[in-house]
């Protein structure tokens, strides 16, 4: 998990690698599908944003609640933030 979310760090800050958010939304998902809690809030973020993927606020939410599940209290606050989307939709 770690060996993939590092890449994904790297590729997002830029750190030691030229920055790239295609990159770094790649290896995020390879570490969030394998359970890695900063992936999957990461890779939540990524659809939030719209940083190396489309905006896609289903999936934000979908990675953020994974994130959420295994007890990542700061994921709350996110959630938070689509709960408006939420509030709106028809």
């Amino acid at each position: 998990m770690q060996a993939q979310l590092n890449p994904g760090i790297a590729y997002i800050t830029g750190n030691g690698v030229a920055q790239d958010d295609r990159k770094a939304a790649l290896w995020f998902a390879k570490a969030a599908v394998q359970g890695s809690v900063t992936a999957q809030y990461n890779l939540g973020l990524c659809y939030e944003t719209g940083r190396g993927v489309e905006p896609d606020v289903y999936a934000a939410t979908e990675w953020y609640e994974k994130a959420a599940e295994q007890g990542d209290a700061e994921v709350q606050a996110a959630l938070e933030r689509l709960e408006e989307y939420w509030e709106d939709e028809p």
